[in-house]
């Protein structure tokens, strides 16, 4: 089966936060992985298209973000098939504050 990949990311520089496009190859659940610097997010996906996903920033990366303005943190995304198996990749994404 295909695999998903990654789209524009649009970010809102007042709320220091970023919205992921990602291009999913077809029904399933697709998640945004918790870590130290990104909150959870996830979505159902009905048919293959492009989901946004929203990148919040936690801890260290929050911090960063409120003291320089610009934060970079790993955004890991999982897309699990109706069947199934799923898939891992990640990104970088640069966050901005003003």
């Amino acid at each position: 089966m295909e695999q998903f990949s990654f789209g524009n990311v649009e970010r809102n520089v007042r709320k220091g936060t970023a919205k992921l496009t990602v291009k999913v190859p077809g029904p399933g659940r697709l998640e945004l992985a918790k870590s130290k610097t990104v909150e959870a997010d996830k979505h159902l996906v009905e048919s293959e298209g492009n989901e946004r996903l929203s990148v919040e920033p936690k801890g260290k990366a929050r911090r960063r973000l409120s003291r320089r303005g610009r934060a970079k943190v790993k955004a890991e995304v999982i897309h699990t098939h109706e069947g199934g198996a799923s898939h891992t990749d990640t990104k970088k994404v640069s966050l901005k504050k003003r």
